[in-house]
């Protein structure tokens, strides 16, 4: 009976130690410029879409794309993100989302990240400027949400020429997962003796 007992505990203790958080940073510098981002990170759970727009000039823009501004920025070409915001959405629920937000226009725009949960429901949002001149032609800053339940996320800008990079979110072990874990244990080591 012991010996169940002490199995039990190591492998709560182990289950427990494995079903650690991770954080996961897409930085987008394995995609060229001009590339359409949809599902290439869907591997860590990750999809990227927009609402479609005609912008003033009368060109239609569909796709979140990558640019040449600087290796690895994304963004849309829409003369703005009020109207066409940028869609990211999680296989399973996050935390503590934050991404750069850089103006080229290197004047200063207001942008927001609003986080949801699984029903749609507004967790958490931020709105703020980029008025750090952080780089030698861009204002930048990082707009962050600390809370977690985030199935997606809307980024938003109040003018043409805002891009993003260097999303980061904590990825949350399934509950489920974490629970069966120690009784898969349990059971090598019960099959193990017989």
């Amino acid at each position: 009976m012991n010996c169940k007992l002490v199995l039990g505990v190591l492998s709560l203790v182990l289950g427990g130690a494995l079903a650690q958080a991770e954080i996961v940073k897409i930085d987008f510098e394995d995609l060229a410029a001009s590339t359409s981002v949809t599902n290439q990170y869907a591997h860590l759970g990750v999809h990227f879409s927009m609402t479609p727009i005609v912008d003033p000039s009368g060109t239609y823009h569909s796709a979140v794309e990558v640019f040449s501004y600087a290796k690895g920025d994304f963004g849309t070409k829409a003369a703005g993100l009020w109207a066409s915001p940028v869609l990211i959405t999680f296989d399973s629920a996050v935390s503590n989302f934050s991404v750069l937000m850089s103006d080229t226009e290197r004047g200063s725009l207001l942008g927001s990240v609003r986080a949801y949960d699984a029903n749609g429901k507004l967790i958490d949002y931020v709105t703020d400027m980029t008025g750090n001149y952080n780089t030698s032609w861009f204002y930048q800053n990082t707009l962050r949400i600390q809370a977690g339940g985030i199935r997606s996320v809307v980024l938003m800008s109040d003018a043409d020429g805002a891009i993003f990079d260097n999303i980061t979110f904590t990825r949350i072990p399934s509950p489920g997962a974490m629970a069966l874990l120690p009784f898969g244990l349990l059971g090598l080591a019960r099959r193990r003796r017989d």
